[in-house]
């Protein structure tokens, strides 16, 4: 599912590039039953989308795969809202500075070109801060739906 989700963005512009950002869903519930289980699909869903759309790997490894691998540790480790919260905005903004300034993806366009290093982390650690506070309340309404349906 989560290679489903992350390849959509390269086989259909638009309606995939915003269904992209629900992979994390399927990793973070796999992690959150079961790190191992988490680790080793958050692998081989990387692995598989290298072989059928490698340019949406870095966006994988960097942001959406390691966004449900973080959460879903948390969510294992019984993490508290606010620890979950800042520990995955921290290792989100490491993953955005790899894609952007080792790996040259640009992520925000041309909004960070002028600015100083400082200024980008914390632009970044902002960004990845409303990013994972979204998702979670997201993923909150996501659970509590799925246990109204059964």
């Amino acid at each position: 599912m989560a290679v489903i989700l992350q390849i959509s963005a390269g086989f259909i512009p638009g309606i995939g590039h915003l269904l992209s950002v629900f992979t994390t869903l399927p990793i973070q519930i796999i992690t959150s039953q079961s790190w191992k289980n988490g680790i080793i699909s958050f692998n081989v869903a990387g692995v598989l989308i290298i072989f059928i759309q490698p340019l949406e790997a870095p966006i994988f490894f960097c942001a959406t795969g390691l966004i449900g691998l973080l959460l879903g540790l948390a969510d294992y480790l019984n993490f508290s809202y606010f620890i979950k919260t800042l520990l995955t905005s921290l290792g989100l903004t490491m993953g955005i500075i790899i894609a952007i300034e080792v790996l040259g993806i640009p992520l925000f366009g041309g909004l960070t070109i002028n600015l100083s290093f400082v200024e980008k982390l914390f632009l970044y650690l902002g960004f990845a801060y409303i990013y994972i506070t979204c998702w979670q309340y997201l993923f909150k309404k996501f659970v509590n739906y799925m246990f109204l349906m059964l």
